[in-house]
């Protein structure tokens, strides 16, 4: 159960349920106030997270306390996005940080240090992974367009934000 709160222009919404309803009802209030802004969710798309979900979790698990396991090989960069997105997804839902760092990433994928840092270098200049200043890394909306179209094939691997 979530609670929110939206102060703007003098409109105040005042929420409490799900994740879902609430998003849901918060943009409806956006749209009334900023109309332009349902133009813009017309071309505006974001990954489809229960689409990811459903196509990792056979090569994907997280733990209770928050562990990912990666079941299969898989060559470094994919590996190392696979990984990254099972972790933003349990960030999402608070199972554990978004994050990994080069040594978590090393371990949960059995490959060599120097290997996970040159895909990572990699991955981050390409825009499909973004570093923080920790050191540690998390997958961007591009990056999971990428390990979908690249591991499954999928073109329509988007949402439409949809508009009121």
């Amino acid at each position: 159960m979530l609670k929110l709160e939206l102060k703007i222009d003098g409109k105040t919404l005042k929420l409490e349920g799900e994740r879902e309803e609430i998003v849901e009802e918060a943009l409806k209030f956006l749209y009334n106030i900023y109309p332009k802004l349902s133009l813009i969710n017309k071309i505006v798309v974001r990954p489809d997270i229960e689409k990811l979900i459903e196509r990792i979790s056979a090569f994907v698990k997280i733990l209770e306390d928050g562990t990912l396991i990666i079941k299969g090989t898989f060559p470094a960069e994919k590996g190392i996005l696979l990984a990254l997105a099972a972790a933003k997804i349990g960030g999402d839902w608070g199972i554990r940080e978004k994050y990994l760092g080069i040594r978590e990433l090393q371990e949960l994928l059995n490959i060599k240090n120097k290997t996970v840092r040159n895909n990572c270098s990699k991955l981050s200049k390409d825009g499909y992974i973004r570093r923080d200043e920790r050191g540690k890394y998390i997958i961007t909306n591009k990056g999971i367009y990428f390990l979908l179209e690249s591991l499954f094939g999928e073109e329509d691997v988007a949402e439409v934000s949809g508009g009121g």
